[in-house]
């Protein structure tokens, strides 16, 4: 799913795991309660995403852009946040 673009997309409780998702696209999406266990998630751009709940337990977003993201109640536990933007 490399470079996928799920832009305004609704992920509600969706799930993800171990799955590549690097330079995705998910601007302005709805990923409330996802989860995305072990998600590598390079480069993948959730400006403006609605994450409240979600967990990225473990993931790597290494270099995301997570400027304006909702991220109450978020999990990042043991996630890889190298470069991450508006973070």
């Amino acid at each position: 799913m490399k470079k996928v673009d799920l832009c305004k997309a609704e992920l509600m409780g969706s799930v993800f795991y171990h799955t590549d998702l690097t330079e995705a696209k998910f601007i302005r999406a709805f990923m409330m309660d996802a989860k995305f266990t072990n998600a590598i998630m390079k480069k993948a751009d959730l400006r403006e995403a609605d994450m409240k709940g979600t967990s990225f337990f473990g993931a790597d977003l290494t270099e995301a852009n997570l400027d304006k993201a909702k991220i109450k109640n978020t999990d990042f536990k043991n996630a890889k946040l190298h470069k991450v933007i508006g973070y």
